[in-house]
């Protein structure tokens, strides 16, 4: 079936290796990465010389640095009069392209109103995009609805990005921090805010807010000046993680590469290796309860894998953090921080990851989750708290979130500290 000539449009990063025949096409539109070495900068589009670019880098001493392309830069090129737009981005694991491209979607619609618009983080580069870009082109050739192009794409139908949020807060606080100040002059100061028992709590934020930092204080990763830390009603003395581990507090940290998954461990021992002491009798781990465990974790969490022997490395991103969560549920704790707990996941995960959240909160555990996609923050917190320099610069109850609103918090100060005016 043939299709309308700007019926749809695809936008792509420069990274992608579009076909000849695409780049003559009117429904296909390139916004280019910027790439810097020292004060050089130019941009990846038709003006780029290789030749030129090259000799500077065999000149500075310093490192090339790629620049994602503006959010206002995908906003505009969602400007058409196609019905469907789709934007294929670099991996967000490699750029801040898919973010980018997201907050451009959301400024379109802030200005223009609702409009089918669909982001795909590739979780690729160059050719790896190019496939999905002809897989959107072949779907779109036989002229199925919008809806079921996405659901084909991420493996669920698109009637909401993010679960029904319903409030399941209590008037029960779980958490209670006040005047926290990091011990380093640059970090967190005089931070306090407070968790109700079946509440997701957000923290928003630019890139140095310090919301990390904060939450790895709570957590025992951190050293404090000043301020204390009330769970459960009992002031907690936590000096290291394993302090907050016994006080029912797990994290889920940002690098889950880095800091979450052991690669060379099989998803049985990822699972208990923060509980093992609950199974250990008398010196001896008893193995059967582990199975259990870890056999539970995987049908209640639906981590796709054919054994719980599997090494995790060989797992995708979204299942290497379903992984993760089990981990700290075989711990049972009442508050769970997560930070930054879907970035490099595919869309149908997050999803899969959002479900999760909500079904935690309805079992009556907390939580704090830091992210760096308004969206997001948005669409899955009942209450936002926002960091700007160190400090706690604002609070917004999710119904009346706006990402006017955050970032008019997250940017009320200056790097040298003085407020915005």
């Amino acid at each position: 079936m043939e299709t309308d000539i700007m019926s749809f449009k695809i936008v792509v990063d420069s990274c992608c290796e579009l076909p000849e025949e695409y780049l003559q096409d009117p429904r296909f539109e390139i916004v280019p990465l910027g790439l810097e070495v020292g004060d050089y900068r130019i941009q990846d589009d038709e003006s780029f010389d290789q030749a030129e670019f090259l000799k500077k880098v065999a000149e500075s001493p310093q490192c090339p640095r790629s620049a994602c392309p503006s959010p206002e830069k995908f906003r505009e090129a969602y400007c058409t009069e196609a019905e469907h737009v789709y934007a294929i981005t670099l991996s967000s694991h490699l750029s801040g392209s898919y973010n980018s491209a997201v907050l451009g979607m959301n400024l379109y619609r802030e200005k223009y109103g609702k409009k089918q618009i669909h982001v795909v983080d590739s979780e690729s580069a160059s050719c790896g995009e190019t496939q999905i870009v002809k897989k959107l082109v072949e779907l779109e050739e036989q002229g199925l609805p919008f809806e079921e192009i996405v659901k084909q794409m991420v493996g669920r139908e698109l009637n909401n990005v993010y679960p029904p949020k319903d409030d399941y807060r209590t008037d029960e606080t779980v958490l209670k921090v006040s005047h926290l100040t990091s011990i380093l002059p640059n970090s967190f100061k005089d931070c306090s805010f407070e968790l109700k028992r079946g509440e997701i709590l957000g923290f928003g934020g630019l890139v140095g807010a310090q919301r990390t930092e904060l939450m790895e204080a709570i957590f025992g990763m951190r050293h404090i000046e000043s301020g204390t830390v009330e769970i459960l009603g009992k002031e907690a003395h936590i000096k290291r993680p394993q302090d907050a581990i016994n006080s029912s507090v797990g994290m889920i940290t940002e690098d889950r590469r880095g800091t979450g998954i052991f690669g060379c461990l099989s998803i049985d021992d990822n699972t208990a290796i923060a509980s093992y002491k609950h199974y250990t009798h008398m010196g001896k781990i008893n193995k059967k309860e582990v199975d259990d465990v870890v056999k539970d974790s995987i049908a209640k969490l639906k981590i796709k894998t054919p054994s719980g022997k599997t090494l995790i490395q060989s797992l995708s991103g979204g299942n290497q953090q379903k992984v993760i969560i089990a981990r700290w549920l075989a711990n049972n704790p009442d508050i769970l921080i997560m930070d930054e707990p879907t970035r490099g996941i595919d869309v149908g995960a997050k999803y899969e990851i959002y479900q999760i959240m909500i079904d935690l909160v309805k079992q009556g555990k907390s939580i704090i989750m830091i992210s760096s996609e308004m969206p997001e923050l948005i669409g899955m917190s009942n209450r936002i708290i926002v960091m700007c320099n160190g400090h706690i610069t604002g609070e917004v109850e999710g119904e009346d979130a706006t990402q006017e609103k955050i970032m008019s918090f997250a940017t009320k100060f200056t790097l040298s500290g003085k407020e915005n005016k």
